[in-house]
């Protein structure tokens, strides 16, 4: 019983003094207990270490008088765990009870008080017990992990007062609430109209093309899952990398690229070529990146409806007319000379020969003419001019065949030009390395020794390859001689980046050798009389050449390269001798003896050349 009221004593709050302040260790607390016929006991409780204050009467020292029936309680910490008689020790404390001495009331009495407060002690202690159990297992059943609680979209409803963009949709399923709020969220979308405005232009981008969306879903499922009197509001998003991506399309609809400086050749009343320029004109286009910047800084501010002037780029063109001037200009020049006709009293078919080969030369030059070579790329004759054949449209004239003589051939004569381009190209400081040229098995006429350059339809070619930083243009025209009507001059002129200042080239051949034709080959023809004789092939004298490019500054030779070695071979002449002895007939008058015919027009084959 009594450890149970220790216990209790312990659990519970100390009442308060009844004096005023809070007692030092050693004193006595004062408190009243209630007893049975509603009266209270006065009690006092006493700290001390070390034994008891009782004085030598068995009365405490400054006790109040006690009155009948009151239950003295004196708690005094004992000295040891082995207490005087009478003291009951637990956990380090004791107490002893003394009654106090009787007024008017038995002893028995005052005990059986005793035991029901004792009583009534315990059961608040018991109830006390329970009551902090409970507490404690609500508190751990608190703290457990709850299970999630599972909602069905179809059938469990938004609690009451709760609104989503300011509509109602209490008690609605989420379908019935989406059906509700989402028109004004699709129509909000579809209103949203970003325009970029400028001088004579204006483009849109609407919220489609930037694939705006809400989380309009998200928000009903928190609004389902939520308590009632709630108010949610939607959010807007925004795709940017496809408003990026709509702003570049409208750059590429809108901008349009500078247009470079150019120049084209015409020929003036004199013949010769005379540039004109035309100046470039800039270019303009967005400027993506700041469009992109103002576009989102208007979206993040809410402005879905905002007309924004582009921010905007100008291109200037890349090539000026002072550029052309300064870097492209004439760079190598050469021109020949070829007769156009022949006085009327020459016979028709000779005639006919010369102004055919000047047809030719003049339809080949004019398809050369305006030719652009552009950085690093080759140029060929022969795929630019194309086969030389009646089919397109050439004549015929007199064209190397075998290597020692002259036929008649489809386009002869155009080797003139494939010529002066090569002199120009060499006087243009063309590297001799990117060039393929081969000489004619005759010299030419109109140009030194080594100077040549044969072609043939689908066989032998001239090429070459621009290695300049900058295109070739190539230029190439007729004119008639004024003082000589009737021979015309073929010129070519290449213009191109501009050479050192002061800086020119020219070729230079030098004669190491002469080669002698060896004596004329003779052919005996027995179905011609013996007063045949003709030449079908005439000696010619050989040569070996070697070819330079000089290098001049302001007039100078300050440098001279050998290009290569040219061999012309000495041809030997070819005659026929008739040896069928005439029939003596009845005197006849003296005929004159016929003239050798030519041999007949065969088409040309490999290693026939173009007439030099």
């Amino acid at each position: 019983m009594s450890d149970t009221f220790r216990d209790y004593s312990q659990t519970q709050r100390i009442p308060k003094a009844k004096d005023a302040g809070t007692p030092a260790r050693g004193s006595s607390f004062d408190y009243d207990i209630p007893v049975a016929g509603g009266s209270r006991s006065s009690g006092s409780r006493t700290a001390q270490r070390g034994g008891s204050d009782r004085n030598s009467s068995g009365r405490r020292s400054g006790s109040a008088p006690r009155r009948g029936g009151d239950l003295d309680l004196s708690f005094t910490p004992p000295p040891s765990r082995s207490g005087g008689a009478g003291t009951h020790a637990r956990g380090g404390s004791a107490f002893r009870a003394s009654p106090a001495p009787r007024q008017g009331g038995s002893s028995a009495a005052a005990r059986r008080r005793r035991k029901k407060q004792e009583r009534a002690v315990a059961l608040g202690m018991l109830f006390l017990a329970a009551l902090l159990g409970t507490t404690i297992f609500v508190v751990v059943r608190s703290c457990r992990p709850s299970e999630p609680l599972v909602l069905d979209p179809a059938t469990d409803t938004i609690r009451n007062n709760v609104t989503i963009n300011g509509f109602d949709v209490s008690g609605m399923t989420i379908d019935q609430a989406r059906s509700v709020v989402s028109p004004a969220i699709e129509q909000n979308i579809a209103q949203i109209a970003i325009t970029l405005a400028g001088e004579g232009f204006s483009e849109r981008i609407t919220g489609e093309q930037m694939n705006a969306s809400s989380d309009l879903e998200q928000v009903l499922s928190t609004a389902l899952a939520g308590g009632a009197n709630e108010s949610y509001t939607t959010t807007l998003s925004l795709d940017y990398a496809a408003l990026d991506a709509r702003i570049t399309d409208i750059n590429a609809a809108l901008s349009f690229g500078a247009t470079d400086a150019t120049f084209t050749l015409e020929a003036s009343e004199s013949g010769k070529p005379q540039l004109n320029y035309v100046e470039g004109k800039a270019g303009m286009g967005l400027d993506v990146e700041a469009t992109e910047r103002l576009v989102r800084e208007a979206l993040d501010a809410g402005n879905y409806n905002a007309t924004i002037t582009p921010a905007l780029t100008t291109v200037q063109p890349s090539i000026t007319v002072a550029d052309l001037k300064a870097q492209v200009t004439e760079i190598g020049r050469f021109t020949t000379e070829y007769g156009n006709r022949l006085p009327s009293n020459y016979p028709e078919e000779e005639r006919m020969v010369i102004e055919n080969r000047a047809f030719n030369v003049e339809k080949c030059a004019a398809l050369i003419n305006g030719q652009v070579v552009r950085p690093g790329q080759s140029w060929s004759f022969n795929k630019t001019v194309g086969d030389r054949n009646e089919k397109n449209g050439w004549k015929q004239a007199k064209g190397i065949y075998g290597g020692e003589a002259y036929t008649m051939q489809y386009g002869g004569g155009v080797c003139q030009v494939s010529t002066t381009l090569y002199v120009a190209l060499m006087r243009a400081g063309i590297p001799f390395a990117e060039v393929s040229r081969r000489e004619h098995s005759i010299p030419s006429t109109y140009v030194p020794l080594g100077f040549d350059a044969t072609v043939d339809t689908g066989h032998i070619d001239f090429k070459f390859k621009n290695t300049t930083e900058y295109p070739l243009y190539i230029f190439a025209y007729s004119t008639v001689q004024k003082s000589r009507t009737r021979y015309s001059d073929l010129t070519v002129v290449i213009y191109g980046q501009a050479l050192p200042e002061g800086v020119t080239y020219d070729l230079r051949s030098v004669t190491i050798e002469e080669l002698q034709p060896g004596d004329p080959i003779i052919t005996y023809d027995n179905t011609q009389t013996t007063d045949y004789n003709a030449t079908t092939v005439s000696a010619r004298t050989g040569y070996v050449v070697d070819v330079y490019r000089d290098q001049f500054l302001n007039g100078e030779r300050v440098s001279s390269e050998k290009l290569y070695e040219d061999r012309y071979e000495a041809i030997t002449a070819k005659i026929t001798v008739g040896t069928l002895q005439p029939t003596v007939e009845t005197p006849k008058p003296t005929s004159v003896p016929s003239t050798p015919t030519a041999p007949p027009v065969e088409t040309p084959i490999a290693g026939t050349e173009d007439m030099p």
